[in-house]
């Protein structure tokens, strides 16, 4: 007994996955549907837009992979020209 208590081995993590409800699948898929169409409309970048919708099937359940989301190596910046006829 005493061996086991002060060499203690390391035990693996167990996760479960439980199965997802067709109706939280359905409303996750139209929350996402609904959510990129207003980010497009807003102009957001497509990898902001791939985030939030992931963050959103995350919460549901549904596990979207990391490589879902290609952030780019840089971002465009914006200079506006009326800041430059001043």
């Amino acid at each position: 007994m005493e061996e086991n208590y002060f060499n203690r081995h390391h035990v693996a993590e167990v996760t479960y996955q439980y199965p997802v409800s067709p109706a939280a699948m359905e409303s996750a898929t139209n929350a996402g549907r609904l959510f990129e169409r207003i980010m497009r409309r807003e102009s957001a970048a497509p990898h902001d837009i791939a985030y939030t919708v992931k963050h959103l099937f995350n919460q549901v359940g549904i596990d979207i992979p990391d490589c879902a989301v290609k952030i780019p190596a840089y971002e465009q910046i914006e200079l506006p020209l009326s800041s430059l006829q001043n």
